[in-house]
């Protein structure tokens, strides 16, 4: 009996010691990956930092007037460089956590088509390409998918094929095929995007999807990669329940292919009148309208607050800050404002905790509060809906974005 029970307890020691040992190694993996993550993200931040601030520097030098205009186009595009690997690592993050969820809306699907071919014909031209953009004849006007991440997967793909094709050649194509064993509404989006650039030779081309793993091929040309675009592509059709697959040729090019599940919609969603409206309502200040009222800037960051300022001045506001959020609950309470911009993340007080506590009061409880962050997800962007939030400015703003807000929100000079 002793032995018996001997032998037990030495089985479930080795096999404790075992899973100990296997938590080690996992542990050990994870600092590791970790180390490398940090490692390649701050070596990937330096390259549009330097153009950034170098420019910024140079612009200072009396010297360079001559160069004024060619240092802003520089600083530009470097700080657009850092804000898209900004971006790509915080959707990476999200993935990885699992934090990222399909949020399936209306997409008026030729529009999206030609909404993508607009964004990347001026960057064609630049390199000297020919952009071939093909609709199948059958593409349906409504559909149900995730925009967003439809938007960043067909993105990726041609901003990829722009980067590394060495031809003056480039083809994107939309189609639709059926899938009648789903029933009659169910579809299958098809986007390929074909290239003839440098090619991934085939040994390649399971690895080329691995975060962070950069083809031979493409370390010879002079792009740079942060190594997670595919990735993050790669996920994302995988969370859209479908399928990405890539062919490609050595030094003639490359094809990624995208199918998608899709549910086509009879009628839209928004009647076309109520659409139209909208629209007509986004692009009101695209002439350089002038709004009335006052505004109220929310940020614990001094230089957000000195540039929001300027934004919203050149709008014709009368503007007025507050650097966090009990400061703003105060000003709210004794001023009356016409529009709220709310920064998320502050310390004594956030955002939400600040827009509860406004909305919840009698007096303040119609004041029109927008969100104001860099955390941007769907799921974000519905916590500030709940919070009472009508809608969300993402930083960095765009004076775009800023002037459709207030389009909607606020009247027009006359």
């Amino acid at each position: 009996m002793y032995l018996t029970t001997q032998n037990i307890m030495r089985a479930d020691l080795e096999e404790l010691s075992e899973e100990l040992i296997g938590a080690r190694v996992k542990a050990e993996a994870a600092s590791k990956a970790k180390t490398e993550f940090v490692k390649h993200i701050s070596h990937e931040i330096r390259t549009p930092l330097n153009g950034v601030i170098t420019s910024l520097a140079l612009l200072s030098d009396p010297a360079q007037k001559l160069r004024y205009d060619r240092l802003l186009d520089i600083a530009s595009s470097s700080a657009k460089a850092l804000m898209d690997l900004v971006d790509d690592v915080l959707d990476f993050s999200r993935i990885e956590e699992g934090a990222k969820t399909i949020a399936r809306t209306e997409v008026d699907l030729p529009t999206f088509a030609r909404d993508m071919e607009a964004a990347f014909s001026a960057r064609a031209v630049e390199r000297n390409m020919r952009m071939r953009f093909l609709l199948a004849n059958n593409l349906p006007s409504y559909v149900s998918c995730d925009r967003l991440s439809l938007q960043k997967v067909c993105f990726n793909l041609i901003s990829n094929a722009i980067k590394y094709s060495n031809s003056e050649q480039l083809e994107v194509s939309f189609d639709v095929m059926d899938r009648p064993s789903n029933g009659p509404d169910q579809h299958v989006l098809v986007f390929e995007c074909r290239d003839y650039g440098v090619g991934i030779a085939e040994e390649n081309q399971a690895l080329i999807f691995e975060a962070f793993w950069t083809a031979p091929e493409v370390k010879l040309s002079s792009e740079q990669s942060s190594g997670l675009g595919l990735a993050i592509t790669n996920e994302l059709v995988s969370l859209l329940e479908g399928t990405l697959t890539l062919k490609s040729t050595p030094g003639e090019g490359a094809s990624f292919v995208v199918t998608v599940p899709i549910e086509v919609l009879k009628k839209p969603l928004i009647d076309a009148g109520a659409r139209q409206s909208l629209q007509n309502e986004k692009s009101a200040n695209s002439a350089g309208q002038k709004f009335t009222g006052r505004a109220l800037v929310v940020d614990d960051n001094a230089i957000n607050l000195e540039l929001g300022q300027i934004l919203l001045q050149r709008l014709g506001l009368e503007v007025e800050i507050a650097r966090d959020g009990r400061e703003a609950v105060e000003r709210v309470m004794s001023e009356v404002y016409d529009i709220v911009f709310m920064d998320i993340n502050m310390p004594i007080m956030g955002g939400i905790e600040a827009t509860q506590a406004i909305l919840s009061n009698e007096s303040t409880a119609n004041t029109v509060i927008i969100a104001l962050t860099a955390n941007a997800s769907s799921d974000d962007i519905a916590g500030y809906k709940n919070a009472g939030m009508l809608d969300t400015l993402v930083k960095p703003i765009e004076q775009r974005a800023l002037n459709a807000l207030c389009s909607v929100y606020l009247e027009p000079q006359t």
